[in-house]
Parts: structure tokens; sequence; C-alpha cells
């Protein structure tokens, strides 16, 4: 849930020999979980475009509505996605805490088996959302194809807390029309990964 967009949607064009499923959790029974077993006072780090750290929570109650903003990979870095590092280490309490907060998703987690033709729509304020690592089959061309979307409501947009307000804004405000790949993909642009953050 790292990336700005009141709604990630995807369309799936075509599917994996196997994987690839679509796993969501509620943010609000994550946080429950979380709050019966600790007092959570959790801070998310990240790199600003102007390349400053500055700090912010993952949970959020802004105007009446729970709003959750969470990534482990821009914290900790993976093998695809190396960590900046302007960010300073990451403690072990602050690990125990990414922990925890994805122990307590997988223990509510819905996977659901993506087939094409299927148009995910998820509220990216309040539902966790990844996928699942999967594998390709060039030889039968079932290759995994998904054309995914942010986007912004404006009539319906909620109001955001100011820490997430700029990340919006650089992502929507002055956007001009976007290509979107229904078809094959060009080579080299924008592959999907084949295991999750």
């Amino acid at each position: 849930n790292e990336e700005a967009g009141d709604i990630i949607s995807w369309l799936t064009r075509n599917s994996a020999i196997s994987g690839g499923r679509c796993i969501i959790a509620s943010s609000y029974a994550v946080y429950n979980i979380l709050n019966r077993k600790l007092a959570l006072n959790l801070r998310r780090e990240l790199i600003s475009r102007s390349q400053n750290t500055c700090l912010r929570p993952i949970f959020f109650y802004h105007r009446e509505r729970f709003i959750v903003s969470f990534g482990r990979i821009p914290l900790i870095g993976s093998a695809i996605h190396s960590r900046s590092p302007d960010l300073s280490p990451v403690s072990k309490q602050q690990y125990q805490a990414l922990d925890d907060i994805e122990h307590a998703a997988r223990k509510v987690q819905l996977e659901i088996k993506t087939q094409p033709g299927d148009i995910h729509f998820i509220n990216n304020f309040f539902i966790l959302h990844r996928r699942d690592c999967f594998e390709d089959d060039d030889q039968v061309g079932e290759k995994q194809h998904l054309v995914r979307m942010r986007l912004q409501d404006d009539a319906l947009h909620w109001d955001l807390p100011e820490s997430l307000r700029n990340e919006w804004s650089k992502s929507f405000d002055g956007v001009s029309a976007k290509l979107w790949h229904v078809d094959s993909m060009p080579k080299g642009n924008f592959p999907l990964r084949s295991f999750p953050n």
C-alpha cells in the first residue's frame, strides 16, 4: 500500500502457469490484532523526491477515517529493489513491528485466484494488498500480464493527512495522458516481478 492512489486497479490479461494470486487483508482487522498484542506506535521512514528522510505513521485516523499506508520494501529493500542508503538503519524493534504487521495480515488474508478478464478495484486507503509469487511458462504462452492503474476519484476522494497529501499531489496533479499496454508488453518496459515484495 505504499503507492499513491485512492484505488489500485488491475486487469488480468493473462495468467501465469502457477501463482500470481491477489492477496488482500483488512487494515481494520490487522490494526485490531496489533492493538490487542502491543502498544502500537509505528512510524514509517520514507525518502521524498528531495531525498530527505521523513517520518510518518503507518496507520492514520484522520477526519473520522482510518487510513493505512504501508510497504515493507521501501523500508528494508529486496533483491530487486535496493534500500536507499539515505535511510537510517532499521532497528530490531522496527523489524519486529514490520513482522507483526505481516503476521497479522496473514491471519486475516483473503486469496483470490485471478483469471484472464478479471478486474480488481482495491480501496488503497484501508485494504492491504499484495500479489503472490508466480511462475510463467513462455513455451505454452502462459505468462502473467496485468494492466495496473492507480486511480483517484475527484468527487469522492478522501481528505488526506498532511504527510500523505504531497505524495498524492505528485502522482495526480497535472497528470498527462497515459499509455496503457493492454496487449503484450514491449520488451524492457516495467516487467512484473516474479517474487512478491
